[in-house]
């Protein structure tokens, strides 16, 4: 596996309860080409899961949440 240095800053774990649960996203704005934009971000140990990647993984968590329900 190697990432891309574009694309990725670091490759990390992160417990799959934290990722897989819908709470544990922020939202937040940031500002881009002129707009301000709404995104999620997920915090673990001084890393940051943020914008594609944050929305995947919490758009998964809610759709597994559902489904449990």
């Amino acid at each position: 596996l190697r990432a891309c240095p574009i694309e990725v800053n670091e490759i990390f774990t992160a417990p799959t309860d934290l990722l897989m649960n819908p709470s544990s996203y922020l939202e937040s704005s940031m500002d881009y080409e002129g707009r301000s934009r709404r995104i999620l971000e997920l915090f673990y140990q001084g890393f940051r899961v943020w914008g594609a990647t944050a929305a995947i993984l919490h758009h998964l968590a809610s759709e597994l949440e559902s489904f449990e329900d």
